[in-house]
């Protein structure tokens, strides 16, 4: 049993490493966030923290756009370029973060004057919003970089120091500063990130080139039209429950959402490892390789799926009491025995999106789901709300996200086949 463990470890050694350095970056800055959630959750009242996670939604939703896919995309691109000349690539790296600052203008342009039409209620927190829009794309954009690079190491070094840091303000930033100090402590870490990141990437090349933005936002239009329909799919909850005073309940979802997010954490983390790999088995072809390789995954995700659903509702009670006090409630655990079944899908196809479809080319069919079913969603939540209130959310992700995912997977191993199927047939007809 040792030798093939030792000859399991040498086959697939880059990968392990990979992973465990992924894995404690982003291990570090979630725990780093799950703290500031945290210490905001028992510092602010049930409503104030709702109004805060109200914020970070709108937050996130406004990176989203500014983001776009470009980390995405750009990941991509660095695998398929990282053999031609450094050059080239540091040219790459520049153009990829110009793009995503123009965006970021743009879209903190039209936010800023905006701002008194949607959110007058929140006019505090404009401009520690607007830096935030800048800041979370950015180093979106250099940790998809240095993945594309395989850097895992210097990526989660960069990111522990960060964190190391920021922890030195969040505790009496957010004791003191409530909403604001909350808000700040995001600001400090995402900074923190982005200039460390962007000191240790080396000398860029700076000079424009539209081919390469052009060859970006090829790529990056179609993730970003995923991940803004994302939004939509999973975050846009938050807005109705904010549109109708529900800012209570937001707190229970949000804290819910929060211990789901680390549940799957490992999960997310291992696609991204995988990624670069997948990426190069599509490159050449190997579509034999990678129909093998999805049936693995797949069943191991079943399983997992069950044994980390079980434990949840094994564990949700006690968990809950000892950390979450004041949020206690029958009506706290009534979405919570309704979202499980969502975390028992988002199990199941948590390793596909990222890990095979975006290395693969496929993406495409993850937007289209999102966007599907993200209009469903809206209609479903708008329905739901006012007929069963703020407990009608979770009956609206309930059906979303089980039909959407699993839709999802049996239409891309359909792709994976018939991709098998044609280069087959082309190889037979050369050799004929």
């Amino acid at each position: 049993m040792s030798i093939l463990s030792i000859e399991i470890f040498k086959k697939h050694n880059l990968t392990i490493k990979n992973y465990f350095w992924r894995f404690i970056q982003i291990f570090i800055k979630q725990g780093t966030s799950f703290i500031i959630f945290y210490l905001s959750s028992y510092f602010l009242s049930p409503s104030d923290f709702g109004k805060y996670s109200y914020l970070m939604t709108i937050i996130f939703l406004l990176a989203s756009f500014c983001d776009f896919g470009i980390s995405v995309s750009v990941n991509k691109q660095v695998v398929e370029i990282e053999d031609g000349s450094k050059e080239e690539l540091n040219n790459l790296i520049f153009n990829s973060l110009l793009t995503v600052f123009f965006f970021s203008t743009v879209i903190s342009s039209v936010f800023i004057f905006s701002w008194k039409y949607f959110f007058p209620n929140f006019f505090d927190y404009k401009f520690l919003i607007v830096s935030l829009i800048y800041i979370i794309p950015f180093s979106s954009i250099l940790d998809g970089i240095y993945r594309g690079l395989k850097k895992f190491k210097l990526l989660s070094i960069v990111v522990i120091l960060s964190s190391i840091l920021s922890l030195l303000f969040l505790y009496p930033l957010i004791k003191y500063f409530d909403i604001t100090g909350s808000i700040l402590s995001q600001v400090i870490l995402y900074l923190l990130i982005s200039i460390l990141l962007f000191v240790f990437v080396g000398r860029l090349n700076y000079k424009f080139n539209f081919f390469y933005i052009k060859k970006i936002l090829n790529y990056a239009i179609i993730v970003g039209i995923g991940s803004v329909a994302y939004f939509f799919y999973s975050r846009i909850d938050v807005f109705f429950l904010g549109k109708f005073n529900y800012f209570d309940q937001i707190s229970y979802f949000e804290i819910i959402n929060k211990i789901n997010s680390i549940i799957l954490l490992p999960i997310y983390i291992f696609a991204q490892v995988i990624s670069p790999y997948i990426t190069k088995h599509s490159y050449n072809k190997n579509y034999d390789l990678l129909i093998k390789k999805f049936k693995n995954f797949l069943l191991y995700s079943i399983i997992l799926a069950f044994l980390l659903t079980l434990f949840m509702a094994l564990i949700i009670n006690p968990v809950v009491s000892m950390f979450f006090a004041k949020y206690y409630s029958e009506e706290f655990f009534s979405i919570f025995y309704i979202l499980i079944f969502v975390l028992f899908i988002s199990i199941l196809n948590g390793i596909f999106p990222q890990g095979f479809m975006a290395s693969t080319g496929d993406y495409d069919l993850v937007s289209k789901l999102l966007f599907i079913f993200g209009i469903i969603n809206v209609l479903l939540d708008y329905i739901f709300i006012k007929q069963f209130g703020a407990i009608g959310i979770a009956y609206s992700s309930i059906i979303v996200v089980s039909l959407s995912n699993l839709l999802m997977i049996f239409m891309y191993y359909f792709r994976l086949v018939k991709k098998y199927e044609k280069e087959k047939l082309q190889k037979n007809n050369i050799n004929s």
